[in-house]
């Protein structure tokens, strides 16, 4: 039996602990219980994977809210929200979010993922943003849009249950082993999408694969050390930003490399221009990476006889190729005393692991010939760093195409065998989402877009959405998702548009108003 129901859940002191949290909540627009809970998961590290203190929270906020409690063996939260007398009849709403968010922040922003709590401030334009850091707008205000819901005193309402999974950002693994028997809803509203305007019913599937290529190590005397760091660009989703030809600093910083190594005018070996001494790239593999590192060692003589300028010509090449999309990327170079690490790389090993990352793919791989402007598969080189006896790389695949991710998983494994490195198998493998353009689901919430003035697009999108391994689990859910307008998810640069929160809690509302009146 659920407990009674709360009329008002918890106050703002209870569920902020932070002034600075108060204090903005006193300037954000309503929905102010939307942002009360979202400030309160602010407070509250949620990295993938770490997720222990988050979920105790939202434990309590559903005790609190007078919801049936379930934390399963995947980690998820689900909170059942009992309906409003009289509808007990009416078929029940599954809303589903994920708790966890993407870690990323500015290599000269000082923050700790694990302890710190979210730094969020409104900017002149109307965006919440974070100072430095991802803001995790990407789930958080879907997540909070769910208890809220549960909490507005006056709302009539059916069945609401809550599916917040865990690990969305990473392996997907809450929502690949949800508990196939604890949702008694047949139809569910994803809240993980970042168009306004536009309902999304289908997405791409995906894969990562990890490469590790054997590399030899030696001490060098005589040398000079210089660190190569390519910064400052733009970043973004490795599904939705995939297309818009953003620079990905992993792949950039080895072509400047490439380089040097291929347009050798001097008299030396190509393998004894310089050593890669460390390399390092990427924070998160859904994210496009916005800079890499490299430290490396040469002669004083050959770096201004040859490497500097060689080195800068490419970097200015790649500058001017993106100023479009990546106007801030700036290659900045040091000369530093003591190097990372007392060993570099041998010549023959610098060569190939520069060779390697230059030839796997990134980027866009085949347009759909179906839907225009819709990214059918693509491949993103997320990470890269120097190891201890290897060079590893980590890329994230994916694909609306049953026949075309296979065969670019098997065009990668191939890849890295040319390249001389070990492949794994595929990893936090996920299904796509079937779009279904007849969901009754679907036609309820395009009345309530149009009924607030927006004529929304239907769409499929090229990430991954965890509707597709709910379905698995529960093959008669009918599913749509939604969201407002987030921008640079997955990098520091995220925000979210205070007025379209209150124009996508709106329309929630209205979605759940409808519903209870369907019986």
């Amino acid at each position: 039996q659920a407990p009674a129901v709360a009329r008002y859940a918890m106050n703002v002191d209870e569920a902020l602990k932070l002034e600075s949290s108060k204090a903005l909540l006193k300037q954000l627009e309503e929905p102010q219980l939307l942002w009360k809970y979202f400030l309160s998961m602010q407070e509250t590290p949620r990295p993938s994977h770490k997720l222990e203190r988050i979920t105790e929270k939202l434990v309590n906020f559903g005790k609190a809210l007078g919801c049936e409690t379930i934390v399963d063996k995947a980690g998820n939260v689900i909170l059942r929200k009992p309906a409003s007398p009289g509808l007990e009849d009416v078929p029940g709403l599954a809303l589903q979010g994920h708790m966890d968010m993407v870690t990323s922040k500015n290599a000269d922003t000082e923050f700790n993922f694990d302890t710190d709590p979210i730094n969020c401030y409104i900017n002149e334009e109307g965006w919440l943003k974070a100072r430095g850091t991802t803001l995790g707008a990407d789930n958080g205000v879907g997540v909070c849009a769910g208890l809220a819901l549960m909490e507005e005193p006056d709302l009539q309402r059916p069945m609401i249950e809550l599916l917040i999974t865990a690990n969305e950002e990473t392996d997907m693994s809450g929502a690949e082993n949800v508990d196939p028997t604890i949702l008694k809803s047949e139809r569910m509203l994803n809240l993980d999408s970042e168009d306004e305007d536009r309902i999304c019913i289908g997405c791409a599937g995906g894969f990562e694969r990890k490469f590790n290529l054997p590399i030899k190590k030696e001490k060098r005397s005589g040398q000079s050390y210089y660190r190569l760091h390519l910064h400052q660009g733009s970043g973004g989703h490795t599904g939705v930003d995939i297309h818009c030809g953003i620079a990905n600093g992993i792949k950039l910083l080895c072509r400047i490399l490439q380089y040097a190594i291929s347009c050798n005018t001097t008299d030396t070996p190509s393998t004894d221009l310089f050593s890669l001494v460390s390399f390092n790239g990427g924070t998160a593999i859904n994210s496009i990476p916005r800079e890499a590192v490299a430290v490396i060692a040469t002669s004083s003589d050959m770096w201004e006889k040859y490497l500097r300028d060689a080195v800068n010509k490419e970097a200015d090449n790649i500058k001017q190729e993106y100023k479009q999309t990546d106007k801030n990327l700036t290659l900045h170079i040091t000369k530093i005393d003591t190097p990372p690490t007392e060993e570099c790389l041998t010549g023959e090993s610098t060569v190939a692991s520069i060779a390697m990352v230059g030839a796997l793919p990134h980027g866009v791989h085949r347009m759909s010939p179906v839907v225009p402007g819709l990214v059918e598969t693509s491949n993103s080189v997320s990470i890269a760093e120097i190891q201890d006896s290897t060079m590893f790389v980590h890329c994230f695949a994916r694909s609306s195409s049953l026949t075309g991710m296979p065969a670019l998983s098997r065009e990668l494994v191939a890849t890295g065998k040319l390249m001389g490195a070990t492949v794994s198998e595929e990893i936090a493998a996920f299904p796509g989402w079937d779009p279904n353009p007849s969901s009754p689901l679907l036609t309820v919430v395009k009345e309530q877009f149009q009924a607030i003035g927006l004529q929304p697009d239907v769409y499929a999108v090229h990430a991954g959405l965890e509707c597709g391994l709910i379905q698995n689990q529960y093959p008669k859910m009918d599913c749509v998702s939604i969201g407002p307008q987030i921008e640079g998810a997955h990098s520091p640069d995220e925000k979210a548009s205070v007025k379209s929160v209150a124009r996508f809690y709106k329309i929630m509302t209205n979605i759940v108003k409808a519903l209870a009146k369907k019986k």
